[in-house]
């Protein structure tokens, strides 16, 4: 890790590592390395480098909320897709199950017709008209 220390208009780049004991210096620095200057070009240069990184880690962010809200999107589709399937089967029973109530109650009509011997095949016959 890199860590910069300012000393008057030169900074001076440090590396936060242990050192071999013989590279030991006092206690102030020690596990710092001097690694070199940084230059008003190397400054605008790291900069740059720096702004570069957190635009494309921006970016990868971006990707992801975005796939993120398009799986969610998906799924919540997937949802009411689901739902909608299970409405319309439901309506497809109640259907059916009226429908077969409805034959049952007819069939049953004919049932008690026939125990009454009241065939609807006979004519139906007026007796007002022998009368005269």
């Amino acid at each position: 890790m890199l860590q910069w220390i300012a000393e008057g208009e030169e900074d001076w780049i440090v590396v936060e590592q242990p050192m071999a004991s013989d590279q030991r210096w006092d206690a102030a620095f020690s596990g710092m390395q001097w690694v070199g200057r940084r230059s008003k070009r190397g400054q605008q240069e790291q900069e740059r480098r720096e702004r570069e990184e957190l635009d494309k880690l921006l970016e990868q962010n971006r990707l992801r909320v975005e796939e993120a809200r398009r799986r969610e999107a998906v799924e919540q589709q997937e949802k009411e897709l689901e739902r909608y399937q299970e409405l319309e089967l439901l309506q497809r029973q109640k259907e059916e199950a009226m429908r077969r109530k409805k034959l049952e109650e007819e069939a049953e009509r004919a049932n008690q017709m026939k125990l009454l011997g009241k065939n609807r095949a006979r004519p139906k016959l007026s007796f007002a008209i022998g009368l005269k």
